[in-house]
């Protein structure tokens, strides 16, 4: 998309139809460059600044570009920041994103251009291959259903003996010698108890039978616990932020970021308030902003602001180290909020209407979200190869290398037991 450039405190006559802006660089919103006495504006803003010029037939003019905050009330009642020009009637507009509050409303009417909400940037979760992960999937239904089945098939065994097979000769045998004698089966042994054909029938649909109720509660669990690997613990909330005692919150100072630390309505905020870091640069997307995500992704900090304002760090940090950064946007957030350009209420309200208008038009023909678009192309690269990296992909040993350390480990305790039983015979030969 083509920049737009507009003069820099030009002087017009007072019968030239003009408007003079105030703009403050919100990354990826708006990003200003003076070239003499030019402003170059480029990002979504830049859209919306020309609609205004030509609806308008007015020139606009930037007066300001100052990095100051869009300011508050004192208790004199004067106001500081960018609403201190207006008071002062030296602008007519604020071309940057900005937050409406009731006492801004008297001197500036809000034209909503998004419907934005506060969100964290944190850390991406890696995941974790556990080479012992497959032993999860035995959980207590599983051992249940194991010792069921070898009770029942123990039971049915000591029944038929006793009761359904009278031609059998000899005392029958015990319960507690059949169960023994089952348990003895999971291992290399000798021949059965039983050798007679019922016995063998019994043992046939038990193990038929078995396996499907082992399979049932078995391998649902043990294929998402060998192929899904676990996550590491991340910040997907604000709540989440208190279980992690080192982690620091960083807002762009001066704005509704930081105020709903500063000034918190609810214990939640209240309790992070005290994690809050007020900072300045992430707006403009300063150097100290990389060094920033650094801190994310050693699992320390976390920054607040709108979903566009986050994927714009992330850019920042692709193009200043050539690799997309572990981190995330959340899911959930703090509320949602409404970002608006201000218009000067001394403003005619023909003007007023025609302005708003033209930022409406800007809207409804998508130039504004297009260009958003655009502009997080770098972003969406980074998120795509993150969501590669996290698709489940065919076992690897890896993820099984808990079976063979089992199976290792069982090799030579069995290597053991030979050693030891091969030393005592040729003790015994030798005695």
């Amino acid at each position: 998309m083509k920049p737009v450039y507009l003069p820099y405190q030009a002087v017009f006559n007072s019968t030239m139809p003009h408007l003079r802006v105030a703009m403050v660089q919100v990354e990826p919103y708006i990003n200003m460059r003076r070239l003499g006495d030019e402003i170059e504006i480029r990002g979504p803003f830049s859209q919306i600044a020309e609609a205004i010029q030509k609806l308008t037939r007015n020139s606009l003019s930037v007066v300001s570009i100052e990095d100051v905050q869009h300011g508050h009330r004192l208790k004199n009642g004067s106001f500081v920041g960018i609403m201190g020009k207006f008071e002062r009637d030296e602008v007519d507009l604020l071309v940057s994103p900005a937050i409406m509050n009731e006492e801004r409303f008297i001197l500036a009417d809000p034209s909503i251009f998004e419907v934005t909400s506060y969100t964290l940037l944190g850390w991406s979760p890696r995941k974790v291959v556990d080479p012992f992960n497959f032993a999860s999937a035995f959980t207590a239904e599983v051992w249940l259903s194991v010792l069921l089945s070898f009770l029942l098939l123990s039971l049915i065994c000591w029944i038929m003996d006793r009761y359904l097979t009278p031609w059998e000769e000899g005392a029958p045998t015990a319960l507690s010698e059949y169960a023994w004698d089952l348990f003895t089966r999971f291992f290399p042994q000798d021949a059965p108890l039983q050798d007679a054909s019922w016995f063998r029938m019994c043992l046939i649909g038990f193990l038929i039978a078995f396996s499907l109720i082992l399979m049932t509660f078995l391998s649902s669990a043990l294929t998402s616990s060998m192929t899904i690997k676990r996550n590491e613990d991340f910040v997907n909330s604000y709540a989440d932020v208190l279980r992690f005692p080192k982690v620091r919150i960083y807002s762009e100072k001066g704005t509704i970021f930081s105020q709903i630390f500063l000034d918190p309505h609810n214990a939640l905020f209240r309790k992070l308030s005290g994690r809050h870091i007020p900072v300045r640069g992430i707006f403009k997307l300063s150097s100290e902003v990389s060094v920033m995500v650094d801190e994310i992704e050693a699992k320390t900090r976390v920054i607040v602001g709108s979903p566009d304002i986050c994927k714009s760090v992330v850019i920042k940090k692709r193009e200043s180290s050539g690799r997309c950064p572990n981190v995330m946007l959340s899911t959930e957030s703090a509320g949602l909020m409404l970002g608006s350009l201000f218009v000067s209420r001394r403003l005619p309200s023909a003007t007023r209407e025609i302005i708003n208008r033209a930022i409406l038009v800007s809207l409804e023909a998508f130039l504004y979200r297009k260009t958003m678009i655009w502009s997080m192309d770098e972003y969406e690269k980074c998120r795509l190869r993150s969501r590669a990296s996290l698709e489940t992909t065919a076992l690897s040993v890896l993820d099984v290398q808990g079976c063979f350390v089992l199976f290792a480990i069982g090799v030579c305790a069995a290597t053991t037991s030979l050693c030891i039983e091969i030393s005592r015979k040729r003790s015994c030969r030798c005695a």
